[in-house]
């Protein structure tokens, strides 16, 4: 970290140049992967360089003004995180403190019987948790639905959620501290604003107009506040309804890039929407853009559904009225609880 930081400090490394990979920083500094790894997260988190998944560690164009050391309890915290993820993911075939049998100890045991059948034959036992981005058959599906909206991300770029709050609150506790400008629509989402005030953080509003948040009043409040998170909805805005323009989307997005801002754009009516409408995450290409979708709108249980009943051919032709032949007869509304 120390050489890393003299390294930016004295201009050896420029603002926007990328830092050397995991691999090649081991064999440069003589040390494991792992204390890269350690070692990237917190120059990333102390705002010397920033992260740009399936790209590499970049030294941050607008560096944040608290460049202090970390505190050892923030040192702690993140040592932490890290053996908490450890845990979770699974990278490696021992893990510190993972707390449970390994799967061979399991066979023939009980247990082992509760567990379902994979093929005939044959059981499978789990070897963890799971993973903390959740099941990657959905993150597989959910990343071609955003490669039809002209986003392209990995499944490993993909993280489920209990709903599109539950995703905005994770950002909030990640990138927002307590007295922090945040830039929000305005009129905008009142839960959002809920939990920002939660957070403690200073709401500042960002004018919206019938093409989409107004460029000018964007820029002129990041500048001001030194904010450095703007939370929108481009698409279907609630509440106004209106939708973000290509030229203002451009502007948007050129702003947050001349200021370090980054956006957290949230599209919960997408399943409904033209894949063709401006997003500014395809725009961006989640370089600097947080892409929050949801399925509550489309497929939630709450929601009637519709579906189509063919007339059994076998009805009696005389007693049917001329009427009955119309589409909308033919549509009958049900619940569901399940998919």
């Amino acid at each position: 970290m120390d050489e890393v930081i003299s390294r930016i400090e004295r201009g050896l490394i420029r603002p926007g140049e990328r830092l050397p990979s995991i691999r090649n920083a081991s064999d440069t500094f003589a040390a494991s992967k792992n204390t890269i790894v350690d070692a990237y997260e917190r120059l990333v988190a102390s705002g010397r360089i920033e992260s740009r998944p399936g790209s590499g560690f970049y030294v941050s164009q607008h560096r944040s003004g608290r460049m202090d050391t970390p505190e050892p309890a923030r040192i702690e915290a993140v040592d932490s995180v890290w053996l908490l993820r450890e845990q979770l993911e699974k990278r490696y075939e021992v893990r510190v403190g993972d707390g449970r049998s390994p799967s061979a100890w399991m066979e023939g045991t009980e247990v082992a019987n509760l567990r379902p059948v994979s093929r005939p034959g044959q059981r499978t036992l789990p070897e963890s948790y799971g993973s903390p981005y959740g099941l990657l058959a959905l993150r597989e599906r959910i990343a071609g639905f955003l490669t039809e909206r002209s986003i392209a991300a990995r499944p490993t770029q993909v993280l489920l959620t209990q709903g599109a709050n539950d995703a905005l609150d994770m950002i909030v506790r990640q990138f927002v501290e307590p007295g922090d400008a945040v830039l929000v629509d305005n009129p905008g989402y009142y839960p959002l604003f809920g939990k920002l005030r939660l957070a403690k953080a200073r709401l500042i509003g960002v004018r919206r107009t019938i093409d989409g948040p107004d460029p000018d009043d964007l820029a002129a409040k990041a500048a001001a506040t030194g904010a450095k998170i703007f939370f929108t909805q481009s698409l279907a805005q609630n509440p106004t309804g209106c939708s973000i323009t290509l030229p203002v989307a451009y502007r948007v997005l050129r702003t947050a890039s001349e200021l370090g801002l980054r956006i957290v754009d949230s599209d919960p009516f997408a399943d409904v929407l033209p894949n063709a409408m401006p997003r500014l995450a395809a725009l961006d290409q989640l370089d600097r853009v947080i892409y929050v979708g949801t399925f509550a709108k489309t497929l939630s249980a709450s929601q009637p559904a519709l579906r189509i009943h063919r007339r059994q051919s076998r009805c009696d032709r005389s007693t049917r009225r001329p009427q009955d032949d119309h589409p909308r007869q033919q549509l009958r509304l049900c619940r569901t609880d399940h998919l």
